[in-house]
């Protein structure tokens, strides 16, 4: 028992001594700093470079000394470098300034590495941008054009789309990248996003003239049909087989490609799209989604005829072939609202389950049952 608060004193007195430490560490950078700020202040050597120089590094030491509040001081550090630059019109104290300001763009870059790795993309953009135009000045004179790529694509992962758009075509103004039909496609989802749908297209179609069977490209041209009002649903299709000549695995390519012959009225082709769709992703409810929406179509459809049939052998026929079509519907919808993890895709299923089995409570015990449980789901009855 002694021993272990023997133990115990000593670590909180290693910890005091730390504190202690840091405390005087924190105390002498702010005194430095205040002492090169009164020195900026000082007539005799304002116009000095080396005045400048001690306080960039002074800014530097504060801030690395986790001094709290001085979170600006690389940038503070970085505008007393480039005032030292300016002061010094003979360039004998290049080497220090160069190497405190590389320092610091270094350090900027390795910042928004880290940011990129926490997924924190806005943030990564910044500080790549902020490297990229900082190591253009002198003495430094850094061209490090992939850095300008990195910041408009951290823009464009954060959904800051006018950001990227602006990095995007600056990088093909200076020609980095020019080449790349991935940058071509990241541009024209940005101006599609902003909705700008002239840019957009006219952006796709430059860069599907460089590279007419780009995946990312054909598939930027596919949402930029869908996002339109006048969709020739032919020219999508066509566009979605193109894609999948290039990725036939892809179900989410037959889900949509389904889901244009459903707008064609071309249900069976539909079907075996979303059957496909499935079968090539068992976890992929919307497979099952689509099918279940085209028989509830269907069913939607035979009962509209039903009414305005007059032969009562007729509409026999037609009231059974609606039974039917509801039933298929429903094993697809059940089947996806299992498989399905997303709130609003149950919810979404669960409202077709709701209005099916509502067709059957008044006759089956079964149907009822299933009725009062999606409705609860659903939060309202019919």
């Amino acid at each position: 028992m002694r021993r272990l608060l023997i133990t115990a004193l000593i670590f909180i007195a290693t910890i005091c001594r730390v504190e202690a430490q840091q405390v005087v560490v924190n105390t002498d950078t702010r005194k430095a700093l205040t002492a090169a700020l009164a020195q900026t202040e000082d007539r005799r050597k304002v116009d000095r470079a080396d005045t400048w120089i001690v306080l960039a590094k002074a800014y530097m030491a504060s801030w690395e000394s986790g001094d709290p509040g001085m979170d600006e001081n690389p940038d503070l550090a970085f505008e007393a470098y480039l005032k030292a630059v300016s002061l010094d019109a003979r360039n004998r104290r290049t080497n220090p300034i160069g190497k405190g300001m590389n320092r610091i763009v270094n350090m900027w870059i390795d910042d928004a590495h880290e940011a990129y790795s926490r997924k924190e993309y806005s943030l990564s953009s910044q500080l790549f941008e902020k490297a990229f135009f900082a190591g253009q000045n002198a003495p430094l004179s850094r061209v490090e054009n992939p850095l300008l790529y990195d910041a408009a694509l951290m823009a464009w992962a954060a959904g800051e789309y006018e950001r990227a758009a602006d990095f995007f075509e600056q990088c093909r103004s200076i020609g980095h990248c020019a080449d790349d039909p991935d940058l071509y496609a990241r541009l024209a989802d940005s101006y599609l996003k902003m909705g700008d749908g002239h840019k957009t297209r006219l952006t796709l179609e430059e860069g599907l003239r460089m590279a007419p069977d780009n995946k990312n490209l054909l598939i930027g041209l596919i949402d930029y049909y869908c996002s339109g009002t006048d969709v020739d649903n032919d020219t999508v299709i066509g566009l979605i087989e193109r894609v999948m000549e290039l990725d036939p695995s892809n179900c989410e390519l037959f889900y949509l490609k389904g889901d244009f012959h459903v707008r064609n009225k071309e249900n069976d082709k539909a079907l075996e799209c979303f059957a496909r769709s499935f079968e090539l992703n068992p976890q992929y409810e919307y497979g099952l989604i689509g099918s279940g929406s085209v028989w509830y179509q269907r069913a939607l459809d035979v009962l509209e005829d039903a009414s305005k049939e007059v032969d009562d052998k007729a509409f026999v026929g037609l009231a059974e072939q609606f039974r039917s079509c509801l039933l298929k519907s429903s094993d697809y919808f059940e089947k996806a609202y299992e498989l399905s993890t997303d709130k609003e895709v149950k919810l979404h299923t669960a409202k077709y389950l709701r209005n099916i089995w509502h067709r059957f409570a008044s006759i089956d015990t079964a149907a009822a049952d299933k009725y009062a449980y999606y409705s609860k789901i659903v939060g309202e009855d019919i």
